[in-house]
Formats: C-alpha cells, structure tokens, sequence
C-alpha cells in the first residue's frame, strides 16, 4: 500500500496536466458572462478536481477567473480528523466590464494561506449621490452625514432653527439652548419671572411663565 499512493498519486498528478492541456488545445472557453472555474486537490482531498464555466457575479457583463493555492483538508483515520494542506488549487472571478449603475471596485484577496496577495475586481452598485448604503442604482437606504433620507434619495438635511440646540430629519427643533424654551416649534426666550409650581387643577405653560388650565 505504501508504494501504491506515491505511484497512485503521480497518475493523478499527471492526469489533471493531461486535462488541462486538453483544454487548451482545444480551445476551450466559456460563453459571455462565464468564466473558466478550474479546482484541484491532491489524491487525498478530493481527486482530480474540476473544470467548469460558471456565470459571472451579480452586475458583471464579463469576467475571468484567477487560479490561486487553496488550503484542502481531508479526514485521517488514524488522528480522527481533518487535516488543512497545501495540495490544492482554486479559481477566483474577477470583473471586467459591468452593467449600468454597477461600479468595479477592486479587492484583495490572497491564496488559502494568508500568501501571494492578488487583486480582483467585482460589480458593485453605483449608488445614488450622497449615499452611503442602497439596494438599487436608483434607491438609498442610508445617507452620509448631513444628508437625511426621503422617498429613497438623500437631500441636505435641513439646518435647525435659529437658538435650537437639536432637531429632527425634518428640521423641527427637539431642544432649545440655553436661555430659551421650545414654544410652537420655535425656540422663544425664556420669560425672566417663572412660576416655581401652580396649583393643583392648573399646570405650567410652556415658556414657565404662568399657569395655566389643565
């Protein structure tokens, strides 16, 4: 058995170059929209791998595949578990050309190991202006500072109200600065004579002026 598995694994080894060299020669290549996914793992992990075209990421009008190391394990029964290598080849997708209101945007990634740092670009939605977060070319879900979202776009937040310390998306004060009290939604000086408290069928108004009825 101990000379069959270095033997054994030569076949394989060189079966998958016999493979893959068949593929060039023939020219292979993927349609519009999908690239050529290549993966291979040493005799222990999963056999010859495969070679297959998948579809391009979401946006992408076209893209090619990466083949990079990748970590492959498999079980050992005398340990009783799986044990990470270095046997193995995997296939990153990267954008080239992308739909209207996608964006490339360039990633890096690096092999199974942490090594050998490549770059890869991916599709990813041209927001509307202003935003920080949407789900469409045309929708935003959250908006950068100072913007405030309506109706899916995101506009100049309105500025607060003269001597107003905090207010809403909208614009209408919340809280007054010092020295003024919030009346009509306007911040309104605070009256000099306040009434400490009022009797119990009258409550204070709302500039602590006066009391008034409940």
């Amino acid at each position: 058995m101990k000379k069959f598995l270095p033997i054994f694994g030569l076949f394989l080894l060189l079966a998958a170059e016999a493979k893959a060299l068949t593929w060039e020669l023939k020219g292979l290549s993927c349609d519009q929209g999908e690239y050529l996914f290549v993966s291979t793992c040493g005799m222990e992990c999963c056999g010859l791998g495969t070679e297959e075209c998948q579809g391009c990421p979401t946006g992408c009008i076209s893209c090619h595949g990466i083949e990079h190391a990748a970590a492959c394990s498999y079980f050992d029964g005398n340990q009783q578990k799986y044990i990470r290598n270095e046997e193995g080849t995997a296939t990153a997708v990267s954008c080239d050309v992308c739909l209207d209101g996608y964006k490339l945007t360039a990633h890096t990634q690096t092999d199974g190991f942490g090594r050998n740092p490549f770059t890869v670009y991916t599709c990813e939605i041209d927001c509307p202006e202003n935003c920080s977060w949407c789900t469409s070319p045309s929708t935003c879900t959250s908006c950068k500072s100072g913007y405030v979202l309506q109706n899916g776009q995101c506009v100049v937040k309105p500025a607060c109200p003269a001597n107003c310390a905090e207010c809403d998306d909208s614009g209408a004060c919340l809280k007054c600065e010092d020295g003024y009290v919030l009346k009509n939604g306007a911040c309104a000086v605070k009256p000099k004579t306040q009434v400490a408290f009022c009797p119990p069928d009258k409550t204070l108004s709302a500039d602590l002026c006066c009391c008034i009825s409940k």
